[in-house]
């Protein structure tokens, strides 16, 4: 099963149970010990790739149009992973399973500059075999700005998801090795990811198909945050997930009329995933609260594709940590299912009751999509717990927040969402917080005061990038993008840790598309964004001076824009 991200136009699985694995393994040229210096050397030489086995291989298969998998590094090979090198040259890739050569080839086309091995052991859950995870090619923008992939012989008609893997552990605090991996097949895909003592997080593409000619190009490069001196950009490993189209249902035969008629059984639900990943299938309040009294980390609650199940008067719905909550926006066309509350003082609806929750594909609507409403901050989503993962989601009706973040929490992820009507003038946020942090990506916001905000006190700060503003809203001083300054407005105050806002496009043009009130303490980001306004001075309020804004494009034209299914 595979959900739709209308987003940009994307898709993406959401159950990984379902996808077809890719992953390599790439011999080294240089390896370096974890005591050295981080900064690459220029030197190369052949490393030794040693047979271990695996620690990760538990995900489940369907039918495989492709199932290979290779890693980059070199100091060992995990079982029935290929390996690549990263010096200039082409390999052809086995297949998973059978072990017998795919008609795929991986080629490097620019080469990295050597390999590092970390004194690091990864969880089981990571998505990545030990020996894939440990080891990893590098380059650096002191001898090459870029390492580039090619892969070959792929299908143009399939989609596929590539995910990425690069840690670097051992690193200062205050050092980002943040890298760029940019996909291009028939369209362009851009992911970011920190390698910096990661150890749990894996950046994927949504759904690319190659060009025509069968092939996608991976380009390697150091990100807009990465600070080291050398500019080295990382990656252990790398997934292709072959994503097999659903198959067509086979027209029913006729029946054969009985002689006498027997009492008919209840039709299977049309919305229904036909082979669906869940411990729980819920329609009505009393099953959905069940599900959530019961499940445990790891678990699955999906609402039906048809469901709206209102909440109206039933207070919070707690989910547990490590718990997701999906339904299917976007499986052939559908909304997905829907929990909601009429309510104007019902507070918060969907609350996360510890780290690591999803929710996924899910309608989660408020009483309220105009610009008055109550004094009652109602909220559609909310933690104070880390790793919190919020996806292709519609969150609309929120006099408040959409998703409100506070308590600390890090690590949080909201993308490939639609939010709007969150719009109650004096509030009527898509996304708020207090003391959190959090990345937020390919988005689209529509009739919302503030897309997202920030309290602006200390700890707190997000990332903002490859969001669509929309061109309405109804209500006052409706700026798209806004930190507060704790204390007040002026570059006095502290306005959180970082606002990082870069490839957005703005086509809300009234008010100004970012207001950051204060002075961030490591500085305001504002780079390669679109915006419809003529000029920075119209698209841009900022209090402070501790800003870097580059590359920014002004005065585009406002396109027809598809934010994918919306019940309003």
């Amino acid at each position: 099963m595979h959900k739709k991200f209308f987003n940009l136009n994307l898709t993406k699985n959401q159950i990984a149970a379902f996808t077809l694995l890719t992953a390599f393994s790439f011999t080294s040229l240089v390896s370096c010990k974890e005591d050295e210096a981080i900064t690459p050397t220029e030197q190369q030489s052949e490393a030794t790739v040693q047979e271990t086995s695996p620690q990760v291989e538990a995900l489940t298969t369907t039918t495989t149009a492709l199932d290979v998998r290779v890693d980059f590094g070199g100091s060992t090979l995990a079982t029935k992973y290929n390996s690549g090198s990263i010096a200039v040259g082409t390999k052809t890739l086995a297949d998973f399973n059978s072990g017998a050569a795919t008609k795929v080839t991986l080629a490097t086309v620019e080469p990295f500059a050597g390999t590092y091995t970390n004194s690091q052991t990864y969880s089981s859950t990571l998505g990545f075999a030990q020996a894939a995870a440990v080891d990893a090619g590098y380059g650096n923008t002191t001898s090459r700005t870029r390492a580039v992939l090619e892969l070959a012989n792929l299908d143009p008609a399939t989609e596929y998801n590539l995910s990425f893997f690069a840690s670097r552990v051992g690193v200062n605090s205050t050092t980002s090795l943040e890298t760029q991996y940019k996909v291009i097949g028939a369209s362009t895909q851009t992911l970011l990811l920190e390698a910096a003592n990661n150890t749990s997080k894996v950046v994927t593409t949504q759904a690319i198909k190659p060009n025509s000619s069968g092939k996608i190009r991976i380009e390697v490069s150091k990100g807009s945050k990465n600070n080291i001196s050398s500019g080295s950009y990382w990656l252990n490993s790398m997934k292709v997930v072959s994503i097999a189209a659903p198959t067509e249902p086979t027209a029913p035969t006729a029946p054969t009329a009985p002689t006498e008629p027997t009492a008919p059984t209840a039709p299977t639900a049309p919305t229904t995933p036909t082979n669906p990943s869940y411990n729980y299938l819920v329609k009505t309040v009393s099953e959905l609260k069940a599900a959530a009294s019961k499940a445990t980390s790891g678990q699955v609650i999906y609402v039906d594709n048809s469901a709206q199940i209102d909440f109206t008067g039933q207070g919070t719905l707690k989910i547990p940590g490590g718990v997701t909550l999906m339904s299917g926006r976007g499986d052939n066309g559908a909304l997905g299912g829907m929990i909601y509350t009429t309510s104007l003082s019902h507070g918060i609806l969907i609350q996360a009751g510890g780290t690591n929750v999803k929710v996924v594909g899910l309608r989660v609507r408020g009483g309220s999509t105009g610009t008055s409403g109550s004094s009652t901050y109602n909220r559609g989503i909310y933690t104070s717990f880390s790793n919190l993962e919020v996806s292709n989601c519609e969150i609309f009706g929120w006099n408040h927040a959409g998703v409100y973040l506070s308590g600390g929490a890090s690590n949080i992820y909201i993308h490939h969402n639609y939010f709007h009507h969150n719009q109650q003038d004096g509030l009527g946020y898509g996304v708020s917080m207090t003391k959190a942090y959090a990345k937020i990506e390919y988005n689209y916001f529509n009739y919302n005061r503030h897309c997202i905000a920030g309290s602006g006190i200390a700890g707190s700060g997000y990332e903002a990038a490859y969001n669509v503003v929309m061109p309405n809203t109804s209500a006052t001083w409706a700026h798209s993008f806004d930190m507060h300054g704790d204390g007040g407005d002026g570059a006095q105050y502290t306005a959180g840790d970082y606002v990082n806002i870069h490839d957005n496009t703005f086509y809300n043009g009234k008010f100004h598309a970012i207001t950051v009130r204060g002075t961030p303490k490591q500085g305001t980001t504002i780079k390669n964004n679109k915006f419809v306004h003529a000029s920075q001075s119209a698209a841009l309020n900022l209090y402070a001076t501790n800003n870097t804004i580059s590359t920014n494009t002004y005065g585009i034209a406002t396109p027809t824009l598809n934010p994918g299914p919306a019940t309003m």
